[in-house]
């Protein structure tokens, strides 16, 4: 079996001797087959480069940022080895020559950004988080931390990006008449989850349906999730 990142679904490798004999996706909870294909596209295991010149590079910036330890288990020392720890993520500035760009850069030119939530609040919250972490373990010799703003946009810098592009905020209150406000006349729904542990698991979902007059739409991932919500939803006939 085989989840690699970037992937909606696992996929299972079954062999005849050394030969591959067939692959499928399969489903991670019933772990039943969704569909066969024929061949699987696998995503670099970082986003920064890893070969030779790249190792080089942190190393070189390293030995200017921080101080380098004997110990094997330090960063520098695994890095060098060609060794990548877990949380490598967190020093990945040093495998580039230049800053990191924002994530802003790599949008496309008619992107729409939809907010959920109160941003900025949260946005707030993890740049105090990330600091206070950055001054309770930065001094770790072992692990010796980058300043949080060679990682992230601090909360004034992600704010600036963002109003270079067209933005939706959805809100659950009802919005006062105004020519940027547009109420869209939702309500909530109530909890349809499928209760597995039950005799009739979809039995909340059923009921709704029976008094809900109006047009439902189930939204899916994949060919294969359409197919197992099929079968789920053929139990109370739809």
């Amino acid at each position: 079996d085989l989840f690699p990142m970037g992937s909606e679904l696992p996929y299972r490798l079954d062999f005849f001797d050394d030969e591959i004999d067939s692959l499928r996706v399969f489903d991670v909870d019933s772990q039943r087959t969704l569909e066969e294909v024929e061949a699987i596209n696998l995503l670099p295991a970082h986003e920064f480069p890893t070969d030779k010149a790249a190792i080089e590079l942190f190393r070189s910036q390293w030995r200017d940022t921080f101080e380098v330890k004997r110990d094997p288990e330090h960063i520098y020392q695994q890095v060098s080895k060609g060794t990548l720890p877990a949380g490598i993520e967190y020093w990945q500035p040093l495998f580039f020559s230049e800053p990191l760009p924002p994530l802003f850069s790599y949008f496309p030119a008619n992107t729409l950004l939809v907010n959920t939530g109160d941003l900025e609040t949260s946005a707030e919250r993890f740049q105090a988080d990330t600091l206070a972490r950055f001054e309770n373990r930065g001094v770790d010799p072992m692990r010796p931390l980058l300043p949080p703003q060679s990682l992230w946009l601090r909360v004034d810098e992600l704010f600036s990006e963002l109003k270079n592009w067209p933005r939706v905020q959805l809100k659950t209150e009802h919005l006062p008449t105004k020519a940027a406000n547009a109420n869209l006349g939702f309500q909530k729904l109530p909890d349809l989850a499928v209760q597995a542990q039950q005799k009739a698991p979809l039995d909340a979902l059923r009921k709704f349906l029976e008094t809900f007059d109006g047009p439902v739409v189930f939204s899916v991932e994949s060919e294969g999730r359409r197919e197992a919500l099929g079968e789920l939803l053929a139990r109370i006939k739809i």
